[in-house]
């Protein structure tokens, strides 16, 4: 469980135009606004993708997420930071398949619209510096009970 917090975990891989197959991971957390956050959270993803000509199937949480390697695939598990309770949305098909896929700021534009903060979509405005990074992985090492190291 998250105090005050939900958690959002989202990956997309999929062939970019110049022939790699780029993997892309975020997790970010979200501030929790009112009851239901966490389903209106897991809403919101399901509009965007229909508004973007995709669709989110929901998934089983509990069962292991394993797309093959010939699939391409954008993925969302939203944690709820009341209930600790999961769901998964996804979208897998073939890497050739034709058709609209998630496009590549998916899940960083919604978010960040949804934070209030619509210029963190992209992630130069979300750099760090080297000693705040470190700063934030070990009170984040803290928080889960890890050692930190130097």
């Amino acid at each position: 469980k998250l105090d005050g917090a939900h958690a959002v975990a989202f990956e997309r891989v999929a062939d970019t135009k110049k022939g790699v197959y780029h993997i892309h991971r975020q997790i970010i957390p979200m501030p929790r606004r009112g009851d239901g956050d966490a389903k209106k959270l897991a809403e919101d993803f399901q509009t965007a993708a229909s508004r973007s000509s995709f669709g989110l199937d929901e998934l089983d949480p509990s069962k292991p997420f394993q797309p093959s390697s010939n699939e391409r695939f954008f993925v969302v598990d939203i944690y709820d930071g009341d209930t600790g309770a999961k769901t998964r949305l996804a979208r897998v098909e073939a890497r050739d398949a034709p058709g609209r896929f998630a496009p590549l700021h998916f899940g960083r534009d919604l978010l960040a619209a949804a934070l209030g903060e619509p210029h963190k979509a992209h992630w130069k405005a979300c750099e760090k510096s080297q000693a705040e990074e470190v700063r934030l992985c070990d009170a984040l090492k803290g928080l889960v009970g890890e050692e930190t190291s130097s």
